[in-house]
């Protein structure tokens, strides 16, 4: 169960990043423009400490679990970055 928790965690704070990347792509998109941070609902400005607190957050839960697993959610990290890049 923690470890989901501290997945979903990390998991929400890459989709808040990837969305404030794409934001002006999303922002004409029919569908994408009614995400929180590309319709405006959730501002840059707070979606930038939310994603820091969820990142944070769950890779500190995911050290407490186990070393090898912070280590797991580094490595999604990384794959899910490149990929938005």
């Amino acid at each position: 169960l923690l470890a989901f928790v501290a997945f979903s965690a990390v998991a929400s704070g890459v989709y808040l990043v990837n969305d404030m990347i794409d934001i002006d792509a999303d922002r004409v998109h029919p569908r994408k423009r009614r995400r929180p941070i590309a319709a405006g609902t959730l501002p840059v400005v707070a979606a930038v400490p939310m994603a820091a607190a969820l990142l944070g957050g769950g890779f500190l839960l995911a050290w407490f679990i186990a070393p090898l697993f912070a280590a797991a959610l580094a490595v999604y990290l990384v794959v899910t970055s490149l990929y938005m890049l």
